[in-house]
Parts: structure tokens; C-alpha cells; sequence
């Protein structure tokens, strides 16, 4: 939800070119979500829904659209779609972390396997 200050002529000029007024609202959401979505955990993403991002969401689009007579009063969350290249880039980091924490976990299960059969050869010469 917006209103707009009576004494902006930006703004009465805007409102004749609706589009330019959707470019600007989009732009500046799409940069909000960007800076959001890289500050959460791949998992959580689709998961910025309601209030508890909305007030940072609110606070970015006023300081962006103050200057130009559209005062933002409120914002709900409904869905987040990401930009395709966003998209890519945290399904890339995912993969690459999954990778990560996968081949950690090998090298865990191989070193505890050499550990238990250092182990048996010790109690074998224990009990010769």
C-alpha cells in the first residue's frame, strides 16, 4: 500500500505513465529481494513470506521511493520468484555445499574404517 504527497508533481507526472511508475516498484523490490536472499540460507528462501521480512522490505522502498513523493505505508509478502541468474548462482552454491559436506563425510567414514582396522591388528598382536 502507497500514497503519494500532494505537492509532488513527479509523482502526478509518474501516475500518467504507469508503467514507469511498475519499472521503478519492480526494480526496487528485485534489488531488495537480491540483497535478502543473500543474507538467508539457500533452504529458508522460499520461505520469505508475511512480516517477518516485509518491515526491511518496507524501510528499503521508502528510502528508494521517498525522493520521488510515493510514501510505501505497507508491503505483504506473498511469493518470491527469483530471477533465473540468482536462481542458478544458490542452486549452484547448494550443489557445491552438498558436494562439500558429502565428500567431508566420506573422508570421515574412511579414516574412522582405517582407525577400527588399526585398531584389530593392535588387539590381534595384544593377544599373540
Amino acid at each position: 500500500m502507497l500514497n503519494v504527497n500532494k505537492d509532488s508533481d513527479y509523482v502526478y507526472n509518474l501516475c500518467m505513465n504507469v508503467s514507469e511508475l511498475n519499472q521503478m516498484l519492480e526494480a526496487a523490490i528485485t534489488e531488495r529481494v537480491r540483497n535478502m536472499v543473500r543474507a538467508i540460507s539457500s533452504r529458508k528462501i522460499q520461505c520469505i513470506r508475511g512480516d517477518d521480512h516485509a518491515q526491511t522490505m518496507v524501510q528499503h522502498l521508502r528510502q528508494v521511493m521517498s525522493n520521488k513523493g510515493i510514501n510505501i505505508k505497507s508491503v505483504i509478502i506473498t511469493q518470491v520468484k527469483l530471477p533465473s541468474d540468482v536462481a542458478n548462482s544458490l542452486q549452484e552454491k547448494t550443489i557445491f555445499q552438498f558436494k562439500n559436506t558429502l565428500e567431508r563425510k566420506k573422508q570421515s567414514y574412511e579414516l574412522r574404517i582405517k582407525n577400527d582396522n588399526q585398531s584389530l591388528e593392535y588387539l590381534k598382536q595384544q593377544r599373540l
